[in-house]
Protein backbone atom coordinates (compact mmCIF):
# COMPACT_ATOMS: atom_id res chain seq x y z
CA UNK A 1 0.00 0.00 0.00
CA UNK A 2 1.36 3.91 -0.58
CA UNK A 3 2.98 4.81 2.79
CA UNK A 4 0.51 7.45 2.92
CA UNK A 5 -3.11 6.80 2.12
CA UNK A 6 -5.54 10.11 2.57
CA UNK A 7 -9.02 10.45 3.46
CA UNK A 8 -10.44 14.78 2.83
CA UNK A 9 -13.58 14.88 3.53
CA UNK A 10 -15.89 18.33 4.27
CA UNK A 11 -18.90 18.47 6.49
CA UNK A 12 -21.75 20.32 8.14
CA UNK A 13 -22.08 21.10 11.56
CA UNK A 14 -23.94 18.18 11.85
CA UNK A 15 -22.11 15.79 9.66
CA UNK A 16 -24.25 17.13 6.07
CA UNK A 17 -21.88 16.18 3.53
CA UNK A 18 -24.54 16.36 0.18
CA UNK A 19 -27.87 17.62 -0.94
CA UNK A 20 -28.99 15.86 -4.31
CA UNK A 21 -25.05 14.79 -5.23
CA UNK A 22 -23.51 18.30 -4.39
CA UNK A 23 -22.37 20.02 -1.82
CA UNK A 24 -25.21 21.74 0.21
CA UNK A 25 -23.13 24.63 0.76
CA UNK A 26 -21.02 27.88 -1.08
CA UNK A 27 -17.71 28.04 0.32
CA UNK A 28 -15.17 29.29 -2.10
CA UNK A 29 -12.54 28.91 0.22
CA UNK A 30 -12.79 25.27 1.36
CA UNK A 31 -13.19 24.71 -2.29
CA UNK A 32 -10.17 26.19 -2.72
CA UNK A 33 -8.60 24.47 -0.10
CA UNK A 34 -9.64 21.33 -0.90
CA UNK A 35 -8.30 21.54 -4.28
CA UNK A 36 -4.68 23.00 -3.30
CA UNK A 37 -4.55 19.63 -0.77
CA UNK A 38 -4.95 17.35 -3.30
CA UNK A 39 -3.05 19.24 -6.02
CA UNK A 40 -1.25 16.72 -7.80
CA UNK A 41 -2.21 13.34 -6.17
CA UNK A 42 -3.97 10.42 -7.06
CA UNK A 43 -7.77 10.58 -6.18
CA UNK A 44 -9.91 7.67 -5.72
CA UNK A 45 -13.50 8.21 -5.51
CA UNK A 46 -16.92 6.48 -5.83
CA UNK A 47 -19.20 6.71 -9.13
CA UNK A 48 -21.77 8.92 -7.22
CA UNK A 49 -18.33 11.87 -6.34
CA UNK A 50 -17.49 11.27 -10.45
CA UNK A 51 -20.27 11.78 -11.63
CA UNK A 52 -21.03 15.15 -9.41
CA UNK A 53 -17.77 16.34 -10.62
CA UNK A 54 -18.80 15.63 -14.10
CA UNK A 55 -15.34 14.65 -15.57
CA UNK A 56 -11.82 13.48 -14.41
CA UNK A 57 -9.99 15.80 -12.03
CA UNK A 58 -6.86 17.72 -13.89
CA UNK A 59 -2.82 16.31 -13.87
CA UNK A 60 -3.36 13.38 -11.44
CA UNK A 61 -4.38 9.60 -11.99
CA UNK A 62 -8.24 9.43 -11.13
CA UNK A 63 -9.70 5.98 -9.70
CA UNK A 64 -13.34 5.52 -9.73
CA UNK A 65 -14.71 2.34 -7.12
CA UNK A 66 -18.08 0.88 -8.97
CA UNK A 67 -19.20 -2.24 -10.23
CA UNK A 68 -21.86 -0.56 -11.98
CA UNK A 69 -19.72 0.47 -15.38
CA UNK A 70 -16.77 -0.72 -17.09
CA UNK A 71 -15.64 2.26 -18.44
CA UNK A 72 -15.61 6.19 -17.48
CA UNK A 73 -13.82 8.71 -19.54
CA UNK A 74 -10.12 10.14 -18.06
CA UNK A 75 -10.85 7.29 -15.69
CA UNK A 76 -9.52 3.91 -14.11
CA UNK A 77 -12.57 1.99 -12.69
CA UNK A 78 -11.78 -0.84 -9.84
CA UNK A 79 -14.97 -2.85 -8.49
CA UNK A 80 -13.50 -2.34 -4.53
CA UNK A 81 -11.61 -0.26 -2.37
CA UNK A 82 -9.17 -3.19 -1.90
CA UNK A 83 -8.81 -3.53 -5.76
CA UNK A 84 -7.77 0.67 -5.93
CA UNK A 85 -5.28 0.21 -3.32
CA UNK A 86 -3.62 -1.97 -4.99
CA UNK A 87 -3.10 -0.22 -8.08
CA UNK A 88 -1.89 2.82 -5.88
CA UNK A 89 0.42 1.13 -3.17
CA UNK A 90 3.56 2.71 -5.50
CA UNK A 91 1.56 6.61 -5.44
CA UNK A 92 3.42 8.67 -3.41
CA UNK A 93 0.46 10.84 -2.36
CA UNK A 94 -2.88 9.31 -2.66
CA UNK A 95 -6.61 10.54 -1.27
CA UNK A 96 -9.83 9.27 -1.00
CA UNK A 97 -12.21 11.93 -1.85
CA UNK A 98 -15.48 10.72 -1.33
CA UNK A 99 -18.38 9.66 -1.27
CA UNK A 100 -19.45 8.13 2.24
CA UNK A 101 -19.42 4.79 1.64
CA UNK A 102 -15.95 4.66 0.64
CA UNK A 103 -15.04 7.04 3.34
CA UNK A 104 -15.91 4.29 5.44
CA UNK A 105 -14.39 1.60 3.53
CA UNK A 106 -11.39 3.69 3.24
CA UNK A 107 -10.99 4.56 6.88
CA UNK A 108 -9.15 1.74 8.56
CA UNK A 109 -6.02 2.24 5.64
CA UNK A 110 -5.84 5.66 5.81
CA UNK A 111 -2.99 6.84 7.82
CA UNK A 112 -3.88 10.82 7.39
CA UNK A 113 -6.97 12.83 7.27
CA UNK A 114 -8.13 16.30 5.81
CA UNK A 115 -11.73 17.18 7.76
CA UNK A 116 -13.13 20.30 7.14
CA UNK A 117 -16.35 21.39 9.40
CA UNK A 118 -17.85 24.29 6.93
CA UNK A 119 -20.24 26.28 9.19
CA UNK A 120 -23.80 24.86 7.84
CA UNK A 121 -26.57 23.72 9.67
CA UNK A 122 -29.23 23.37 6.25
CA UNK A 123 -30.85 20.54 4.96
CA UNK A 124 -28.74 17.48 3.29
CA UNK A 125 -29.76 13.85 2.38
CA UNK A 126 -25.92 12.20 2.75
CA UNK A 127 -24.70 12.99 5.95
CA UNK A 128 -21.17 11.48 7.91
CA UNK A 129 -22.79 8.50 10.18
CA UNK A 130 -21.85 8.87 13.87
CA UNK A 131 -19.66 5.56 14.12
CA UNK A 132 -17.15 7.25 11.14
CA UNK A 133 -16.46 10.42 13.75
CA UNK A 134 -16.16 7.78 16.56
CA UNK A 135 -13.46 5.76 14.60
CA UNK A 136 -11.55 9.11 14.17
CA UNK A 137 -11.58 9.95 18.22
CA UNK A 138 -10.43 6.88 18.26
CA UNK A 139 -7.88 5.68 15.81
CA UNK A 140 -6.39 9.24 15.09
CA UNK A 141 -4.81 12.25 16.82
CA UNK A 142 -5.47 15.83 16.28
CA UNK A 143 -2.25 17.15 14.41
CA UNK A 144 -3.30 20.59 13.54
CA UNK A 145 -5.82 22.47 12.65
CA UNK A 146 -6.62 25.82 10.57
CA UNK A 147 -9.40 28.04 11.48
CA UNK A 148 -11.11 30.35 8.75
CA UNK A 149 -14.10 32.52 8.79
CA UNK A 150 -16.57 30.04 7.04
CA UNK A 151 -14.64 26.81 8.19
CA UNK A 152 -12.50 24.27 10.38
CA UNK A 153 -9.52 22.04 8.69
CA UNK A 154 -8.47 19.56 11.07
CA UNK A 155 -5.56 17.52 9.94
CA UNK A 156 -5.37 14.19 11.63
CA UNK A 157 -2.59 11.41 11.90
CA UNK A 158 -3.47 7.95 12.92
CA UNK A 159 -1.66 6.68 16.58
CA UNK A 160 1.43 5.23 15.57
CA UNK A 161 2.65 6.71 12.28
CA UNK A 162 4.53 9.41 12.07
Amino acid sequence: MSSQLHLIASFGNQGQVGLKNARPWVVPAELQHASDTIANATVIMCLATFQSLGYALPKRRNIVVTDQVGFLPGVEVVPTIERALELVKYDHRVFVIGGVPLWSQALPHATHLVLSEVNYNGVADTLLPAPFFARVRNEFRLNHLRHQEEFTATYWIRHGHR
